[in-house]
Parts: structure tokens; sequence; C-alpha cells
């Protein structure tokens, strides 16, 4: 075999493979890649999706993986995670005619695909509707409470009230509401003044209040203490007398005796004993040298 023939022998080899070889298995890369590319999706753990068909919805898909779709089919692919909306600088009048600038926040999620893809679409108009149902909530619920009731004592009751009107407002946007909360609530600027002056105000009649309340206290407990002051003293005088009428009775019984014994000393003690009587106390006498008494002292 010449070399011209072994070269158009190699050349009939090569153009065999290639028409018969290459060019199906180029043609099935270019099926399998157009297959790829345009007739599967891959979805994450964290997201879901609905597959539509010339804008009519088909079908939800929820677990992750490789999916196929037609060609002609197109994907929406949503978080399954929860999402926020903020809602800044809300001003609004309360059902006591005070205004307050409040900042809230809803922490929501997707749980109907459909029903979001049909309403809002795109996350970007859903934080926008939502902004605004948030707000309207707000402004019909707070509007029905005093100051008071929202700063303190009634406050996990008017959000509990918002997050419940909130859930049935967004439950056919196909939204599912986790927790509403407040951020922060401030007065407006020109309204600071007034109210501070009133806060003033409100404490000072409190301590007032408590004031008068502490006085009256102290009457009461003073009025008790003197009362028992008084029926102590009174018991213990009562026991006093009744201690001395026993003992000037003993005393008369001792001096009766004594007189019976020896009349003499009887009536000396008689006399000591109105002397003693007579000279007790602050009391100033003039007495001469030659009465009785200097006499029974034997001066």
């Amino acid at each position: 075999m010449t070399k011209l023939q072994w070269r158009c022998f190699v050349n009939k080899i090569k153009s065999f493979f290639t028409k018969i070889i290459l060019v199906p298995f180029i043609s099935f890369l270019i099926t399998l890649c157009f297959i790829l590319f345009f007739c599967t999706f891959s979805l994450q753990e964290s997201n879901q999706a609905i597959v539509n068909s010339f804008g009519k919805y088909v079908k939800t898909v929820q677990e992750s993986g490789l999916h196929f779709i037609l060609p002609w089919q197109s994907v929406e692919t949503y978080e399954k995670r929860v999402l926020s909306c903020d809602v800044s600088e809300l001003e609004m009048t309360l059902g006591d005619q005070k205004r307050i600038i409040i900042d809230i926040f809803a922490r929501y999620y997707i749980k109907d695909p459909v029903r979001f893809y049909e309403s809002l679409r795109t996350y970007e108009s859903a934080s926008k509707r939502l902004g605004v149902i948030i707000a309207g909530e707000v402004r019909d619920v707070l509007g029905k409470y005093n100051l008071k009731d929202v700063i303190s004592s009634r406050r996990a009751e008017t959000i509990s009230k918002i997050k419940n009107k909130l859930l049935e407002s967004v439950d056919l946007l196909g939204i599912g509401v986790m927790e509403v909360r407040v951020k922060k609530i401030a007065f407006p600027k020109e309204n600071n003044d007034s109210v501070f002056k009133r806060m003033i105000t409100e404490r000072l009649k409190e301590a007032q209040e408590w004031r008068g309340e502490a006085l009256r206290s102290y009457k009461r407990i003073k009025s008790k203490a003197d009362l028992d002051s008084m029926s102590i003293i009174s018991k213990a005088e009562r026991e006093s007398a009744s201690i001395i009428g026993k003992a000037d009775s003993e005393y008369i019984k001792i001096v009766n005796s004594a007189y019976v014994v020896d009349p003499e000393v009887a009536k000396k003690l008689m006399e000591y004993n109105n002397y003693r009587k007579a000279l007790s106390g602050k009391k100033t006498f003039l007495i001469s040298s030659k009465s009785k008494y200097m006499e029974s002292l034997n001066i």
C-alpha cells in the first residue's frame, strides 16, 4: 500500500468516526445541557418554590434537591425562613388625645407561596403592603387606649390585639405572623414640655397623697398610744390607791395594837405621823421653841 493510499484510508476512517460517533455524541451533550438548563432547577433547604405554566399555577415544591420541569414552565422561589418588616416613626393619636411616635416591627413567614405569588409576588411589595397594614392596625387598636395603658400596665394586651388583627388581615396574602413587638415609644418634640409638666404634677399629687396618708397614720397611732397610756396610768393609779389603802389599814391595825400594849408609845407614834403629814411637801413653818412639837422632839 502506497503512502497516498494510506492517507486516503485514514481520511475515510476519520470521516466515518466524525459522522457516526462524534456528531451524535456532541448532539447528545447539547441536548443534555439544554435539558439541564431549561428543564431542571435546584431548591435549597431554606427555600420553597411554585411552578407556573404560561402564568398559571402548576404545583408547589417544598423538598430540597434537583427537580424537573417542562421547558415552557417557570419557577418562582421564596424563603421558608422568618422575615421581618419594620415600621418606623409612626405618629398617631391615642384614646386620651395624646400624640406619640412609635417604632414597631413584625416577624413573618410565607405560609402559602401560591397566595403570596398571586397577591404580592416580590419581597419588596410584601414589605410595603405589610407596613401599611401594620400601621393601620396599630392606629386602630392603640387609638382606643390611653397613654398609661400603652406604656405600662396593658402593653402586652395591646400588642396581642394588634397581632390577632394582623393575622386576620394578612391571611389572604399567604403570610403568617410570628410576633409583633414595639421597639420604641416617644413623644413629638412639641409635646415633650407639656408631658413632662403633667408627669411632675402627677408625681407631686401622689407625693401629697402619701404625705396625707402618713399624717393620718401618725394621728391614728398617736391616738391609740395616748389611749393605751391613759389606760395604763389609770390602772396604775387604781393599784397604787389600793396598795396605799391596804398599807393605811395595816398601819392603823399596828397602831391600835401598839396602843393596847403601850398607850404612851402609840400616842407618840400618832403625833409623829401627824407631824410628818403636816410638814410634807415644800412648806415653810415658823415654830416656837416652846411648842409641844419641839418638846416631843426633846429640842
